[in-house]
């Protein structure tokens, strides 16, 4: 079960508003404090939403461990007046009746799907990342849902990449901004979410101790300036034995 979930827009009223920050929702004070203290932000009570807390943070871009490749998941999902009418990964149904595991009927193709799902003829995408933070993996579990096309396009890349380093890999998932032009307006612009592949962990934690050694290094190097920069001004006669 999630601890919290990083959204990109929440409803004002009864209207959605895009965010240019993350914004993390939870159940549990000590995640929302802990989420604050590391990606800014205050910590707000939401009564109407079962008292749970939410943080508009600083960041737009955040680092985040993936699992698995299983942690990256890409559904279709279709409602209607009776509910859920459509649930599949694009390939089989997924849904908890007698269609599960049986064909859906979806293209093959991301743009087959987006044109279908554009005329009211089909599902619409839901890419489902399940992550830690870097900054506080004992935190446990984060999800992000998204509905964008170009995410749903990278998944099956990005689970690729994951299942090629054989263990946890590092993300940054930040919200892009993009422009787009509408017939007979000026160009509008919108955040799209984006997990970016960085590295495998034991990768990223080799390339953090390797920078720590630079660092170490020429930090030894500065202080053997300062100390020759000192002595050269100090007269000879200081330094001979007594």
């Amino acid at each position: 079960m999630p601890v919290g979930t990083f959204r990109s827009v929440r409803i004002t009223g009864s209207l959605p508003d895009p965010l240019s920050t993350w914004c993390v929702t939870t159940n549990l004070q000590p995640v929302a404090d802990a989420t604050a203290e590391l990606l800014g932000g205050s910590v707000q009570t939401c009564p109407s939403a079962g008292n749970s807390f939410e943080v508009l943070t600083d960041a737009a871009e955040v680092d985040v461990v993936v699992d698995s490749p299983s942690h990256i998941r890409s559904e279709m999902r279709l409602w209607d007046r009776t509910g859920l009418a459509h649930h599949c990964d694009g390939q089989v149904f997924l849904a908890n009746d007698h269609r599960r595991g049986t064909p859906c009927g979806c293209p093959t193709s991301i743009a087959a799907r987006r044109a279908r799902a554009r005329n009211g003829r089909g599902p619409q995408a839901h890419t489902l990342t399940r992550f830690r933070l870097v900054g506080a993996p004992m935190l446990g579990v984060f999800l992000h849902e998204s509905l964008s096309w170009e995410l749903a396009a990278e998944a099956d890349g990005l689970r690729a990449s994951v299942a090629m380093a054989h263990g946890p890999s590092r993300f940054k998932l930040r919200l892009a901004e993009t422009a787009f032009a509408v017939p007979g307006l000026r160009a509008l612009s919108v955040r799209r979410p984006v997990l970016d592949f960085v590295a495998p962990m034991t990768s990223a934690l080799a390339n953090g101790h390797a920078a720590c050694v630079r660092s170490a290094a020429e930090a030894a190097r500065s202080a053997r300036a300062v100390v020759r920069a000192v002595l050269a001004r100090v007269p000879r006669s200081c330094l001979a034995p007594a």
